[in-house]
C-alpha cells in the first residue's frame, strides 16, 4: 500500500491558556471545582474528549452555554496530528505525529495474524518522550538526546488514533498498549500514569490495565 500522507498545521497553545489533555479525569474535575463549577462537569468533560474525541467546546452540548464560554477563553483540547503514515507488507502500521510544540513522535500498530489470516491481537507501541536522555547505545532515540515529555493526552490520541485504523483495517479494536517508542517511560513517569488512568477508563477507550505493558531501562526508583 502506498504511504498516506496528511497535511499537518499543529498550532501552538497560548501560555495563557490550560490545555485540557494534560489532565486525567481526577484532574478535570479539581480544575472546574478550582473555577466555581460542579465537579460532575469534570465528567463531563472528561467524556467529550476522550470518550468521544471532540475538541470543540460548542460541541459538547451537555455543557451549560456559560461554561463553554469560559473554556474558549481559558483553555483548550490540543490534539496531535498524522504527518505520516505507513502500513508494512506484514500490515504493521507505523505513523509519525507531530505535537503541538512542532516536535514529531513515533506510533506503530502491530497486528498478530493468526493462520486464517485474522487479528487475534492488535498491540499499540507508543512514545512517551521525543528523544530519551537515557543514551542506550542499541537505541536509535537516545542518539537525540531528549528534547520532551508527551503530556497524558498526547499519548492517548496515538492509541485513539491506531484504535480507528485498527477497527477500519481489521475490524476490531486495539486489545494491548506498550510503552516500547521513544523515550524512557518512567522518565515521564507521572503523564505516564495518567495515560494508562485515561486510556483505562470504561468512559474512554476501556482498555484492561493487564493488557498495558511498561518498558524500561531500569530506573529502581520508579518501579
Amino acid at each position: 500500500m502506498p504511504d498516506v500522507k496528511t497535511a499537518s498545521h499543529a498550532v501552538g497553545i497560548a501560555e495563557d491558556r490550560v490545555d485540557l489533555k494534560t489532565m486525567d479525569r481526577a484532574a478535570l474535575k479539581d480544575f472546574v471545582a478550582e473555577h466555581g463549577v460542579p465537579r460532575y462537569r469534570g465528567d463531563q468533560l472528561f467524556h467529550w474528549i476522550y470518550g468521544k474525541g471532540v475538541s470543540d467546546f460548542d460541541r459538547m452540548s451537555s455543557l451549560p452555554k456559560r461554561m463553554r464560554r469560559g473554556l474558549q477563553r481559558d483553555a483548550t483540547v490540543a490534539n496531535i496530528e498524522v504527518v505520516e503514515q505507513q502500513q508494512a507488507a506484514d500490515q504493521t502500521v507505523k505513523a509519525l505525529f507531530e505535537l503541538p510544540s512542532g516536535r514529531e513522535a513515533e506510533t506503530v500498530l502491530i497486528p498478530a495474524i493468526d493462520e486464517r489470516g485474522e487479528a487475534r491481537r492488535l498491540t499499540v507501541c507508543v512514545s512517551s518522550q521525543v528523544g530519551c536522555a537515557m543514551g542506550c547505545e542499541f537505541c536509535a532515540t537516545g542518539l537525540m538526546g531528549f528534547r520532551e515529555n508527551l503530556t497524558p493526552g498526547a499519548i492517548f490520541d496515538q492509541v485513539w488514533h491506531m484504535n480507528e485504523v485498527a477497527e477500519e483495517r481489521f475490524g476490531r479494536p486495539v486489545t494491548n498498549v506498550v510503552f516500547m517508542g521513544m523515550g524512557e517511560p518512567l522518565l515521564n513517569y507521572d503523564a505516564v500514569l495518567d495515560s494508562i488512568d485515561i486510556l483505562t477508563d470504561e468512559d474512554s477507550l476501556n482498555l484492561s490495565a493487564q493488557k498495558i505493558t511498561v518498558s524500561t531501562v531500569g530506573l529502581a526508583r520508579r518501579i
